[in-house]
């Protein structure tokens, strides 16, 4: 069975959820440990607040080679990723939106953290333009979409 597939079997096992927010912590095996954060988990999809995957492989390649492939490989997402800033004394990257969308006066983007370990956490985020400090905001992906970026995150890296 392929990463992406016991992924996607694993979050066929996750009960329904219509709020409040709740954390889904998930194994799989020979893959990754996963925290879903939730708002809503529905037969199709879901409204999240954070994916964080822990890859079961260990990372090889120096951090913002790791960050540069995960942007590539991230293809379910509303807009493309690219990093943004790789502090090699921290081990930490972060990556955002290439282009964030714009609603009005509002924008909004994706941010990926990225650690040395390998350890990832997307959540999304709206910022009043000219406005207050941005806000952490919900997003919604499919359970397919999810399973594959679960699978990306933790695919190996080297």
């Amino acid at each position: 069975m392929t990463p992406d597939a016991k992924v996607r079997q694993r979050l066929s096992e996750l009960p329904l959820h219509d709020g409040p927010r709740q954390r889904f912590d998930i194994t799989v095996p020979d893959v990754a440990t996963i925290a879903l954060d939730v708002q809503t988990l529905e037969r199709l999809g879901g409204e999240l607040w954070e994916v964080a995957v822990t890859p079961v492989a260990d990372r090889t390649l120096p951090l913002a080679d790791h960050a540069n492939i995960l942007a590539a490989r991230l293809t379910g997402l509303l807009e493309p990723l690219m990093l943004i800033e790789c502090d090699s004394v921290r081990g930490e990257a972060m990556l955002r939106s290439k282009q964030p969308m714009q609603q009005g006066q509002e924008l909004y983007f994706y941010e990926l953290m990225v650690r040395q370990n390998g350890h990832a956490a997307l959540r999304r985020y709206q910022h009043q333009v000219g406005g207050t400090p941005r806000t952490q905001v919900p997003y919604t992906l499919t359970r397919e979409a999810l399973a594959k970026g679960i699978a990306d995150l933790a695919a190996p890296v080297t």
